[in-house]
């Protein structure tokens, strides 16, 4: 069933947190608890080179490699959570607009045994990427953009992975 669609901004904000309410609701149904977590603020820097930024908690690693033009460094905010079996990544501008204009962006999670669940991307704080703009590929555990049709909005990039079969030591 696909999810409804909203054309006014507060519809579009009420869709949003129905979708963070379910992520949460499905985690809580698992039972899973927050074990461990990683938040760290880094700057998004303009230029037109590549960047990377790389972020590691225990075994799970997620990279976030961008080139943008315009503008000053921005503050954005980079959070990895592990809880149980299920791994986030999630890289975001806390205010939920970016100035920047990004001409690339590849965000990855490194992970032995884990598989990229979901991806959600947004443009700005109350709109998400079309489907055309962006590119996720399961097997390498990565989304990217889709050159020729990204139209260089980001603000915040949300990845789940989960282990197959997660290890539980006697």
């Amino acid at each position: 069933m696909a999810a409804p669609t909203y054309n006014n901004k507060a519809g579009k904000l009420i869709c949003f947190y129905i979708n963070l309410l379910l992520i949460t609701l499905i985690l809580l149904c698992k039972g899973i608890s927050c074990n461990s977590s990683l938040s760290e603020h880094f700057d998004v820097k303009p230029g037109g080179q590549v960047w990377t930024v790389v972020k590691e908690l225990g075994s799970f690693k997620c990279t976030f490699e961008y080139a943008a033009q315009g503008g000053t460094n921005e503050k954005w905010l980079f959070e990895l959570t592990k809880a149980d079996s299920t791994f986030v990544c999630d890289i975001q501008r806390p205010s939920g607009v970016s100035y920047l204009f990004f001409q690339s962006f590849k965000v990855s999670v490194d992970l032995k045994g884990s598989q990229l669940q979901e991806a959600e991307l947004f443009m700005d704080t109350d709109n998400h990427l079309k489907q055309e703009e962006f590119i996720v590929n399961k097997g390498k555990k990565e989304v990217t953009h889709n050159e020729g049709k990204f139209n260089s909005k980001l603000s915040r990039v949300l990845l789940i992975a989960d282990v197959d079969n997660p290890r539980t030591d006697l």
